[in-house]
């Protein structure tokens, strides 16, 4: 009974670990040359981290990731093989179009610009900064 009972207790701490580890967020920090909108969120100039769940919720911290900034949805797809290289990248223009973290790609619906916004002619792909 005693040593069942060990098993059946060290079968539930190995599920709780993998289960852990499974729904852990993916997170890079990136500098912004400008300001630009992330969904919902509108990002002054500066250096962010930006950390994302498994069901597309990115939030948005500042530099010493001391405060949250906000938080808004993406659409959460796989990089497939190819486009692997990418991770760790954001891609934007005027606003944030699509974060690649991990194996994944976060794509942001497109809201029109606040007023004053700058657009760039062209998307620009910024890589994480180490930390």
């Amino acid at each position: 009974m005693k040593s069942s009972l060990c098993e059946v207790f060290s079968l539930a701490a190995l599920v709780l670990l993998a289960a852990g580890s499974a729904v852990a967020d993916d997170a890079a920090v990136f500098r912004l040359d400008q300001a630009v909108q992330a969904g919902t969120l509108t990002l002054p100039a500066g250096v962010y981290e930006f950390r994302v769940s498994d069901r597309g919720v990115v939030s948005v911290f500042d530099d010493e990731t001391s405060a949250i900034v906000g938080v808004t949805i993406a659409r959460r797809d796989p990089l497939d093989l190819a486009h692997r290289s990418a991770s760790a990248t954001l891609t934007h223009d005027r606003a944030v179009r699509s974060i690649s973290i991990g194996d994944f790609r976060y794509s942001f619906r497109a809201a029109p610009a606040p007023a004053g916004m700058a657009a760039l002619q062209r998307p620009t792909t910024v890589v994480a900064l180490a930390r």
